[in-house]
């Protein structure tokens, strides 16, 4: 069986490599400074404004002013620090409530079609832990809110 999942991984060993070994090449290097940063000036806002924060969409705009020329200016790479900094800690704490109700629902789910569609939602909130697309795009708010959507429903009709 261990054979099995190695040979599924053999195709991307080399993507997954790059990602979690010392890799030379540069891009990777860059990219893994790059979150280090975002994740740092996204918790500089969250000191600064914890009650309210920067606004909906307003940390690339918050970021923009405090760059310096050159630098990034992107979304922080996680969707809590970019909740956080966006509606401050009162908007991480009812992302923080709906991930717990969500994650309850889901280990309570006891129909093969919830634990189903509950492991699709389960992994995009994985993915969110490390990038930001179902926050800040909106092709990802879709994908997310249909795998919500799908997962309430089965919920419903169980």
């Amino acid at each position: 069986m261990r054979a099995g999942r190695r040979l599924t991984l053999l195709p991307l060993s080399r993507l997954v490599a790059g990602r979690f070994s010392a890799s030379p090449a540069h891009a990777e290097e860059f990219s893994g400074i790059a979150r280090v940063w975002l994740a740092g000036q996204a918790l500089d806002l969250v000191r600064e404004h914890p009650l309210t924060g920067v606004g909906a969409g307003g940390f690339v705009l918050a970021l923009a002013e405090r760059a310096g020329v050159g630098y990034i200016v992107e979304p922080v790479h996680s969707l809590p620090l970019l909740a956080a900094a966006e509606l401050g800690l009162p908007g991480l704490l009812v992302l923080l409530g709906f991930g717990w109700v969500l994650a309850r629902g889901i280990a309570m789910t006891t129909r093969p079609e919830g634990i189903l569609v509950g492991a699709a939602v389960a992994g995009l909130a994985v993915a969110g832990l490390f990038d930001h697309y179902m926050w800040t795009l909106a092709p990802g708010r879709l994908l997310l809110g249909l795998a919500i959507g799908l997962w309430a429903a089965q919920e419903k009709t169980g």
